[in-house]
């Protein structure tokens, strides 16, 4: 079934019941918990593990992490804290670093034997769009590299790398919203080149790091003439 494999297809199977409890559990300003975890991994993993939405049992190794997840006997006691810590959120972070944080925090105690990254990325949704973002921010294939990298950074305690990579994958959700609803009229940053004093290379670089408002499409960034304009006006002189 054009090249995919029984498990591939039935995530895509199971997605779409994930996002639709992610909505009503928004909606409804539901507060997260541990059985709210769990509950999600059960919709992406159902008809894929024999018990979905049940911790792991034993000891396991997260290939390319810098860290050991805790004992299956201490797992509850684990996600708890997270939990109890999300609601408090102690260091008054910004919700996304709030959002990146917790979702780095599940994946380092790993509760699942499968399905983690899938369950921790609902949930740092949820924390968003409870917190007011409108949109799904998604973490694209083609920045999974950056995306690991960021991770591992965090198993070292330097957390900040994963919170702007989810910083500007969240305003590349929101840009691409915007374009769609406003029908804004974008340009690639070639024709963005010619438009302005800045060369596309330089313009692809500024899209990467965040500091310009572009989006991907594709493998190529697309900026709206606005932003083009907002970035040429804050950096005269």
């Amino acid at each position: 079934m054009g090249g995919k494999t029984i498990r591939e297809i039935q995530e895509a199977r199971n997605h779409p019941d994930a996002i639709n409890y992610l909505k009503e559990t928004v909606q409804n300003n539901t507060r997260i918990t541990p059985e709210t975890i769990r509950h999600v991994q059960r919709l992406l993993m159902d008809k894929i593990l024999e018990r979905p939405g049940e911790y792991r049992t034993g000891m396991i190794k997260v290939p390319g992490a810098h860290f050991t997840p805790p004992r299956s006997t201490e797992i509850p006691r684990h996600v708890q804290q997270l939990t109890d810590w999300l609601h408090t959120n102690p260091m008054e972070y910004t919700p996304v670093e709030l959002a990146a944080r917790f979702m780095h925090g599940l994946l380092v105690i790993h509760p699942f034997h499968d399905g983690n990254g899938r369950t921790a990325r609902i949930l740092m949704n949820i924390i968003l769009m409870q917190h007011g973002y409108p949109v799904l921010t998604n973490i694209s294939i083609r920045d999974r590299k950056r995306y690991l990298g960021a991770l591992r950074e965090a198993d070292l305690g330097n957390h900040m790398p994963l919170v702007n990579f989810i910083a500007t994958s969240v305003e590349e959700a929101l840009t691409k919203h915007l374009v769609a609803i406003e029908e804004l009229e974008t340009i690639s940053l070639r024709e963005a080149a010619q438009r302005s004093p800045y060369t596309a290379a330089y313009l692809g670089l500024r899209a990467y790091d965040g500091s310009l408002g572009a989006y991907k499409q594709g493998r190529n960034w697309r900026v709206t003439r606005e932003d083009l304009e907002q970035y040429i006006e804050q950096n005269k002189g």
